[in-house]
């Protein structure tokens, strides 16, 4: 029995924290595919949000970015769009989603963590994203993309802390969305100013010099620009130390929010005795 197994057993909280994730992660899953729609439109909606915005950058005649193909840069900021998408909504909204479904005053009354249940919710859709990824990788190939990867290991932990930053990310706005009894609003105001402020689809040295700090708030910008670097620009582990450290510092940062405003709701029900948050 390997010495994490062997923790875990161990520990009963421990234990069922992870059983109570998979157990969520596995519930997102077959949500989605019970519906066909909803699984052809996965890989869809990121591929038709790449050729959009290519086409914007080629009506402009915007053949380039700074250092890099338009088109090697709008791949890997689509693969951080997908990897928002996956994590936001579907951790940010997933106390809501079992309230829609009538599952959530079960999951109260269970002994599980909430923060399971979100963290489950994300991770579910992490493997739902796989074949988008593929998909979106053969798109960009197919219209020209060209990729410098001098490490590949580097580019996986990249493309692995771009997922990770998103789940942050999600965990935080999990009670935050619930908190502000306003979530939808919120979260699709929210969504394309930080695509703009994080870089996924244009570059963030064009943003005004008093704004483009505000981006560098978010984890998945540090990630998604360590991954550029090592994914287009062939750079090394020295190059994006920097990028990686302050993405892993700020994740933290996020994943805190997120317990954070979790033990805010369980304030909020307790003290209410009312399932109206959601």
């Amino acid at each position: 029995m390997t010495p994490v197994r062997r923790a875990l057993v161990d520990t009963p909280s421990a234990w069922n924290f992870v059983a109570a994730m998979l157990a969520a992660a596995r519930v997102q899953q077959r949500s989605w595919a019970s519906n066909v729609i909803l699984l052809l439109r996965r890989p869809l909606t990121p591929a038709l949000g790449f050729l959009a915005v290519l086409l914007a950058y080629r009506i402009s005649g915007q053949t380039a970015v700074p250092e890099e193909s338009v088109v090697g840069f709008l791949i890997v900021g689509t693969l951080a769009i997908q990897a928002w998408n996956a994590t936001v909504w579907s951790c940010g909204f997933a106390l809501q989603s079992d309230a829609y479904h009538g599952t959530l005053p079960s999951i109260l009354a269970s002994p599980s963590n909430r923060m399971a249940v979100v963290l489950g919710y994300g991770l579910g859709d992490f493997v739902l994203s796989a074949p988008s990824v593929l998909v979106t990788l053969l798109i960009g190939l197919g219209f020209g993309a060209t990729f410098d990867v001098a490490h590949p290991l580097l580019a996986l932990v990249a493309m692995t802390l771009v997922f990770i930053s998103a789940l942050a990310i999600g965990v935080a706005c999990s009670g935050l969305f619930i908190l502000s009894r306003n979530a939808n609003p919120l979260a699709n105001f929210l969504q394309t100013p930080v695509h703009i402020l994080a870089g996924f689809y244009f570059p963030r040295s064009a943003l005004p010099d008093w704004l483009e700090p505000v981006g560098g708030l978010l984890p998945i910008t540090h990630a998604l620009e360590a991954l550029r670097a090592s994914a287009l620009d062939g750079a090394g582990w020295a190059a994006t130390f920097d990028e990686i450290v302050i993405t892993l510092l700020a994740s933290v940062a996020f994943f805190v929010l997120g317990m954070w405003s979790l033990r805010r709701v369980d304030h909020e029900l307790r003290r209410t005795g009312s399932l109206n948050l959601f």
